[in-house]
């Protein structure tokens, strides 16, 4: 299989050297601008550092040898607008968040950022926000303000937080024996609690994996005031019903489904086609976590040990 896909790159690199030759002679008969000329070669160019990022025994991503392929100078003008976007967007999706943490923080340590070090810690930034409080989301942001290549990726960066935080909690819900209740009811009721929304669905397995996890929660922080919510986003009320009661989750006052999934506001901007999903709202009933840790990891219990110190 190797072999064959090592085939498949060099034949692609053949591909790309017979293109540039191609756009030359072209160039040559003026028969297109110069400016055409340079924007197709920078995108064969880009091709190129793609396949260099391949190890060339595994033909795995190796996110070094693309860093070295992005870090190095590269003249072109149209470089940054067509392929650098790309390129480190490519890097930083499959690094884990140590190595891009590592990466940014080594960038950052050298002094001023290039462009293509700017480009490096915007898709950083884009990746690790989502997976942030909006507390912490905010103070990272305003420690890499300055460092970013213009306001408006700021602005992009927290375009999804902001509009979390402003729009209203329009979700219909009907619970056990079929009651008929609003979230925004729900946060009422619940003041003084941090709640910990499960979103889930009785076809997402992963979802149901973790309701043992989602279910120690409940018990072990209830004393800290911390109550999980298992909130379904299911089309159907009688699978739905069905699920709960066999995976332990069907609690009174804690187990819904959304009646209006299609129709809320707050759920299509919470995008709940990825699922599992889990919110903390705080005791005044906001919500301070779009993304919050999985029930069954370690952060998650230093966020609920953290609140039992508060």
């Amino acid at each position: 299989m190797n072999d064959d896909l090592k085939q498949i790159k060099d034949e692609a690199i053949q591909g790309f050297e017979r293109e540039l030759c191609w756009l030359n002679s072209l160039a040559n008969t003026n028969s297109f601008s110069y400016e055409i000329k340079a924007f197709y070669t920078s995108k064969n160019r880009m091709a190129q550092k793609k396949l260099d990022a391949y190890d060339p025994e595994s033909l795995d991503i190796n996110s070094q040898m693309a860093l070295n392929s992005i870090l190095q100078t590269d003249n072109s003008p149209l470089a940054n607008s067509v392929y650098l976007d790309e390129f480190s967007e490519l890097i930083i999706t499959n690094q884990t968040e140590g190595e891009s943490e590592a990466l940014i923080d080594s960038l950052i340590a050298r002094g001023e950022l290039n462009s293509n070090e700017k480009s490096l810690l915007y898709h950083y930034l884009q990746k690790e926000i989502p997976n942030l409080s909006f507390i912490e989301a905010d103070e990272v942001l305003e420690r890499y303000e300055a460092k970013l290549a213009n306001p408006a990726q700021v602005v992009q960066l927290n375009s999804s937080n902001k509009a979390l935080q402003a729009i209203e909690s329009d979700i219909e819900l009907m619970g056990l024996q079929k009651s008929s209740i609003t979230f925004e009811d729900i946060l009422s009721q619940k003041k003084g609690k941090f709640l910990y929304v499960d979103l889930w669905a009785a076809w997402c397995i992963p979802c149901i994996k973790a309701f043992p996890s989602a279910l120690v929660l409940n018990e072990e922080f209830k004393s800290s005031g911390v109550e999980v919510i298992f909130l379904s986003v299911d089309d159907n009320y009688k699978f739905w019903e069905e699920v709960a009661n066999k995976y332990d989750i069907a609690i009174p006052e804690q187990s819904f489904v959304a009646m209006n999934k299609d129709d809320s506001e707050y759920l299509k901007a919470l995008d709940v086609a990825s699922i599992p999903r889990y919110l903390i709202f705080d005791p005044e009933g906001k919500l301070i976590h779009p993304n919050a840790p999985r029930p069954d990891t370690e952060e998650i219990k230093l966020i609920f040990n953290a609140i039992q110190k508060d």
